[in-house]
């Protein structure tokens, strides 16, 4: 049985992958959960996870920088985008020539001061 799309782990990035003419390529990608780490500290926390599969690094950079500012998210570089506390950070490895594409997604977020 085939993993669920990592771009489906959030229903508001799945509502926009339904309506995205690149669906298909961006939905060839699979998480990788055994890769994935948690950090939770009093002062923020780290979450990474990845991804991999057959899908050009063009279209998955394009996907996140078309998707993320309707979801709040500021772009501040490249594969960098920024909302309130949180940074997220994707890197995309590969996909050129039929090779598999690597993902990598860093959420880091500072905590609030109560």
């Amino acid at each position: 049985m085939r993993s669920r799309c990592v771009y489906h782990w959030k229903p508001d990035i799945a509502a926009l992958v339904n309506d995205q003419n690149r669906a298909c390529s961006i939905c060839a990608l699979t998480e990788q959960k055994d890769k994935s780490t948690v950090f939770d500290a009093p002062m923020g926390r780290i979450v990474t996870a990845y991804a991999t599969g057959k899908a050009d690094a063009e279209d998955v950079r394009e996907f996140y920088d078309d998707a993320l500012p309707s979801l709040g998210w500021d772009k501040t570089g490249e594969g960098t985008f920024h909302r309130k506390a949180e940074t997220l950070k994707i890197d995309v490895l590969g996909g050129q020539g039929g090779s598999p594409v690597n993902v990598s997604f860093t959420l880091s977020a500072e905590s609030q001061p109560q």
